[in-house]
């Protein structure tokens, strides 16, 4: 998996504006992952797959919002949650980033949640590449690096997009 961050840049910038979630599990096997499902209802948020020990001291949050999919990345240091959020508030509503923050205040009990400063995804029509900035945030955290996008964050992970598809198989 780390040989994805220093590779992804000589691949072409994808022309898709979406990447499966499928490859979560595929890089980062036994990957925790829960599921918090939001409606004109109700919101509940429950582990849909988990191991007894994970290698891994990050999950997976998949948000299904009516129809629709997102996902972010949690990161778990001490008594603290970490909330990897790719896209910018500019896309993301306030009222609904609040919801999920206190979806996993509720479900993580004494732990602090917190949201990274890091929102790459400004662009709306890029939207179905939250999927590759999460692979990517993750790879960046299992490395002990700084969750960290350039300038041109957008061009950059669909070239990432690229080199996930061309080094994996789904």
């Amino acid at each position: 998996m780390f040989k994805l961050l220093e590779t992804y840049r000589k691949y072409e910038p994808s022309d898709k504006c979406y990447l499966d979630d499928k490859y979560i599990d595929v890089i980062f096997p036994g990957i925790q992952t829960l599921l918090l499902t939001i409606d004109d209802h109700h919101t509940t948020l429950k582990m849909i797959k988990a191991k007894r020990r994970s290698a891994f001291n990050f999950a997976h949050l998949r948000i299904k919002i009516d129809d629709d999919y997102h996902c972010n990345l949690i990161v778990f240091e001490d008594d603290a949650v970490y909330r990897f959020e790719p896209l910018s508030s500019r896309y993301l509503p306030t009222a609904l980033n609040v919801l999920i923050n206190d979806a996993l205040t509720a479900y993580f009990g004494d732990a602090e949640v917190f949201v990274y400063d890091q929102h790459p995804q400004l662009e709306c029509s890029n939207k179905g590449m939250c999927v590759a900035y999460v692979i990517k945030a993750a790879i960046l955290e299992a490395a002990g690096r700084p969750i960290e996008f350039g300038i041109d964050a957008e061009e950059d992970i669909k070239r990432f997009a690229t080199a996930v598809e061309e080094q994996f198989d789904l």
